[in-house]
């Protein structure tokens, strides 16, 4: 039998706080830190740009899902076979 261990993202939110709780992730490789940028500015920034800043989180997300070495950074970092990201509606 042969069991893996994945990690799924489900969402922006859950992207966000996978990557705020291990900062040492995004310190390794800066192509998170636009993401990060755009989620701070939505969670903590002003309510006038809160839909252009999940948007570009959004766009970001997407980019970060589909980019090989930010997954692979991914599975070294938390030792697991795979990363697997919902595919968001935008």
């Amino acid at each position: 039998m042969n069991i893996s261990r994945l990690l799924y993202i489900k969402s922006v939110d859950q992207l966000y706080k996978v990557i705020s709780d291990n900062i040492e992730l995004s310190e390794k490789n800066n192509k998170f830190l636009p993401f990060i940028d755009f989620m701070n500015d939505y969670y903590h920034g002003c309510r006038c740009n809160e839909d252009f800043n999940i948007k570009m989180a959004k766009q970001e997300y997407d980019t970060i899902s589909r980019d090989p070495e930010l997954i692979t950074q991914m599975v070294d970092y938390f030792k697991c076979d795979g990363v697997r990201f919902l595919k968001l509606d935008f």
